[in-house]
């Protein structure tokens, strides 16, 4: 028979459900833009498809009204009672939730830092219902309100008992928290309301590529590509035509949320996001993104963040693949080009005409003149500039573009289209090549042969660089690539005209017509920009032409 235990006082005891509610209050409520992200994410759920949202900074005071389900008086007398919700089903547990909350949690976070007043009518038939919650979520004040079905909520004192949180709140924060609901829920009507004025508003749309075109009105939709299938929506912004300084707007969402993607997973998906367009974006410069992924919820874990802002989602290899397909059809996506713009076409054939050697002593391959492609005649060639850059009329003003690496865009996008080998002759030599190497050589189907010590004989190599009198070079430096992109890359570099060569008129006429034709004129496979424009509005703001005739003499 044991003893009974010493009379130790014990040193662990249960908290108080006043103590959990305010550290409940404290992980949920943090600042205004988790206030309003809750508030978002409850109309939504109701199905809302109109939300209307005023805030008042100075006054410490916000309020939402949607259209959506509304709650009736039994729900009322609950809803912000700790873990009451309507989200997750009692007898599925929470791996069935197919909503954006389930902890019951937000509404009675809320009442803890704010006095909530709350107006809700199902339908026409039933009355609605004006409540005033306590501090614990109780009912202390309800009456019948005339009002339309749906939900108002309005908070008033907001975080007056938290005085450290009563700093004003970012509002391009709370800006962006709505333009990712609005881009995961493109069906939705906002408006918003800063104070008395009308801050900004949405119109519904059929794709998240409708709400991009709003979010930013000096896109054009030509700007944005879109990729659709049940399990992922990605809208990308064309990477020769918009582009941004900071990965800002990079964005993940899964059902229906944007999130930060827990593990590996998320560095990944951003990672090959950016990878797909490293060779037509501008140095230093991202993507405008929005990728969309419709996850089974048997397949998400929300539980590793107050906010549901981070998760752990299962089998990532087969989300990472889908995307990986999606871009690659995007990047073969050909769009059918304006008047004025640029012609995208892949694949196009040229001949070799002659080797004129360049200010650094190579071969330079130039374009057949004789049989030039058509030419467009919104791009007429004046003149070469320093042996460098091609003058270029243009309806709209003067282009400069650099030679170099036109003509690199070029050859990088005909090698994508037809990789070609041809068999050597004399086969070259190397010597002293690392393992790793002969691994990217072979993977380049240039396969090294032992020839003796240290030495290895090379026999096929890229048509391109068959005639360069410094095939040699251009092969080892093929051998230090790492990706078959980045030999691609190399190759076009080695090929291209170098600064420096004198052309005719007719060579770069040819040189300005293929390199119109590309897919990404914008910039070279480096991301560096090929063509400097110069308006005729600006032309016309430099000679001062907008002046009057008689301003000009003085009178």
């Amino acid at each position: 028979m044991m003893s009974a235990p010493p009379a130790t006082p014990p040193r662990i005891h249960v908290l108080s459900p006043q103590v959990t509610a305010i550290m409940a209050a404290g992980e949920v409520m943090d600042d205004w833009g988790a206030v309003v992200r809750e508030l978002i994410e409850n109309a939504l759920d109701a199905q809302a498809q109109r939300i209307q949202l005023h805030l008042d900074v100075s006054g410490q005071s916000l309020e939402i009204t949607d259209n959506g389900w509304g709650m009736s008086w039994a729900d009322l007398q609950v809803c912000c009672l700790p873990h009451s919700t309507s989200k997750a089903p009692a007898d599925q547990g929470l791996p069935a939730v197919q909503t954006l909350g389930f902890r019951g949690e937000a509404l009675h976070s809320l009442v803890q830092v704010g006095t909530v007043t709350i107006a809700s009518r199902v339908n026409p038939q039933e009355p609605g219902w004006c409540v005033v919650y306590n501090s614990q979520g109780q009912v202390e004040q309800i009456e019948t309100i005339a009002m339309a079905p749906g939900t108002k909520i309005t908070v008033k004192n907001l975080f007056q008992a938290w005085p450290h949180r009563q700093h004003p709140p970012n509002l391009r924060d709370l800006q962006r928290i709505i333009y990712q609901a609005a881009l995961c829920h493109p069906q939705v009507t906002w408006q918003v309301h800063n104070g008395p004025r009308a801050w900004f508003q949405l119109s519904p749309g059929q794709t998240a590529q409708d709400i991009l075109l709003q979010i930013f009105p000096h896109l054009h939709p030509g700007d944005l590509q879109a990729w659709q299938s049940p399990q992922l929506e990605l809208a990308i912004g064309r990477p020769d035509r918009y582009h941004r300084r900071r990965p800002d707007w990079v964005l993940l969402a899964v059902n229906g949320r944007c999130v930060q993607l827990k593990g590996n997973l998320g560095q990944e998906l951003q990672q090959t996001l950016l990878q797909a367009w490293e060779r037509t974006l501008p140095r230093h410069r991202f993507p405008l993104c929005f990728a969309h992924f419709q996850i089974p919820s048997e397949q998400v874990d929300w539980h590793c963040h107050p906010g549901k802002q981070e998760l752990y989602v299962a089998h990532p290899q087969a989300w990472q693949d889908i995307l990986k397909t999606a871009l690659r059809d995007l990047n073969q996506i050909t769009t059918s080009p304006e008047p004025t713009t640029i012609t995208p076409s892949l694949g196009i054939k040229t001949s070799r005409a002659a080797e004129l050697a360049g200010a650094y002593g190579r071969g330079v391959a130039l374009l057949n003149s004789a049989n030039p492609l058509p030419s467009q005649p919104e791009l007429k060639v004046l003149t070469q500039v320093h042996q460098t850059y091609i003058l270029v009329e243009h309806p709209t003003g003067l282009w400069l573009v650099e030679q170099h690496i036109a003509h690199e865009r070029v050859l990088y996008e005909q090698l994508q289209a037809d990789w070609a080998l041809v068999e050597l002759e004399s086969p070259i030599q190397l010597e002293r090549l690392t393992p790793p190497q002969i691994e990217q050589l072979t993977q380049l189907w240039m396969p090294p042969e032992p020839f003796g010590p240290s030495l290895w004989l090379i026999r096929q190599v890229p048509k391109t660089l068959q005639d360069r009198p410094d095939l040699a070079a251009a092969v080892w430096e093929l051998s230090l690539t790492h990706q078959f992109q980045a030999a691609l890359v190399a190759t076009a570099c080695r090929s291209a005209i170098r600064n420096g060569t004198p052309l005719g008129l007719g060579e770069m006429q040819t040189l300005i017509d293929q390199w119109q034709r590309t897919e990404h004129p914008q910039t070279c496979p480096h991301g560096r920009p090929i063509c400097l424009r110069l308006e005729e509005s600006s032309l016309a703001r430099f000679f001062r032409r907008h002046w009057v005739i008689g301003k000009s003499h003085g009178i």
